[in-house]
């Protein structure tokens, strides 16, 4: 994966909420307040390399909700239909509150934000596209249907590990 960008801060402690694992809602909060106006689908995907890249330093998850394969890149439906639902292209707020985030939670987010953030739309799905995890997902499903499969924990766990392993 040439230009995968790599995860410069490891953190010692788990990087969930104080109450447990997170909402994605949450988390798309966070990343919007950091951010500012983003696309529906820049959302998914920094969402997804969130979750994804939290699998991979601590083997568990940032946020309960399932990221499904969808055709065009990981999608997770509950903040899919939130985005969706306002019909909005540039999204600014999910109706989430980044107070559920532990101090942790944040400052992990803001490192994968740090290595992902530069890129545009093309690239981020690109780069979610050509991982393991969702293309071993999308081998269960016609090329030209969405699909409902869901990216599983171990699956983005074992890929992103290895972004882990020297840091």
């Amino acid at each position: 994966m040439d230009n995968m960008p790599s995860v410069k801060t490891h953190y010692a402690t788990n990087a969930t909420s104080a109450k447990g694992v997170a909402s994605v809602v949450d988390v798309a909060q966070y990343i919007l307040e950091k951010l500012g106006r983003l696309a529906g689908f820049d959302l998914q995907m920094l969402a997804y390399f969130c979750q994804a890249q939290h699998l991979g330093a601590y083997g568990k998850p940032l946020f309960a909700e399932d990221i499904q394969a969808w055709c065009g890149g990981p999608i997770c439906p509950p903040l899919f239909r939130l985005h969706n639902e306002w019909g909005a292209y540039r999204v600014t707020n999910v109706g989430g509150n980044s107070d559920h985030l532990s101090a942790e939670a944040k400052a992990f987010i803001d490192d994968i934000l740090s290595d992902y953030s530069e890129f545009d739309s093309q690239h981020l799905g690109d780069l979610a596209r050509s991982a393991d995890p969702w293309r071993e997902t999308r081998r269960r499903v016609h090329p030209t249907e969405r699909g409902q499969e869901v990216i599983s924990h171990k699956s983005m766990q074992d890929f992103y590990a290895s972004f882990w392993e020297d840091a």
